[in-house]
């Protein structure tokens, strides 16, 4: 029976809206982010600064230019992390893990937050001393990634014992 009404009511839009919502959500967080990461309008492009800002990074690790990597950080980064545990920490890397020396992107995806949009990568990092998986988030900022996150896995890897010169 029809009431005479034509589209469909406001709670139907409503219904339709968050549906697809949702199901956007659950393609990028559980369906394989990078398959749906360029379904984004500009992910593409953004996902290209990120690692390239991420290749960036790992060079200022190696150079020692772990004040820069603080400097150019998000506001929410140095809220997390001090001046000092970071420093300290980029120096340990060098330290202990040795020299990077080869990245392989495994993983990236897209999202969003209370604090904006922003860029997970997911690294296979082969240092001169061991190996690890690396995960960088940056925080777009005026179309510009930003680092915000850096975490790891603390189980590393030692060389293979073809790699170590006796």
């Amino acid at each position: 029976m029809s009431n005479g009404r034509s589209g469909c009511g406001c709670g139907g839009c409503l219904s339709a809206v968050f549906s697809l919502f949702f199901l956007w959500v659950f393609l990028v967080w559980f369906g394989g982010c990078t398959r749906f990461l360029l379904m984004i309008p500009g992910s593409a492009h953004r996902k290209e600064l990120a690692e390239s800002a991420a290749q960036t990074y790992y060079a200022r690790i190696n150079e020692g230019k772990c004040q820069e990597i603080y400097d150019q950080a998000s506001k929410g980064f140095k809220r997390r992390f001090s001046q000092q545990t970071v420093l300290e920490g980029c120096e340990r890397t060098r330290q202990y893990l040795g020299a990077n020396k080869s990245t392989q992107l495994v993983a990236s995806g897209f999202g969003f937050d209370h604090e904006g949009d922003y860029i997970e990568l997911t690294y296979d990092i082969t240092y001169s001393n061991s190996s690890r998986q690396e995960r960088l988030i940056w925080r777009i900022e005026n179309n510009q990634p930003v680092l915000d996150s850096h975490l790891f896995d603390n189980k590393s890897t030692p060389p293979s014992p073809t790699s170590v010169v006796q």
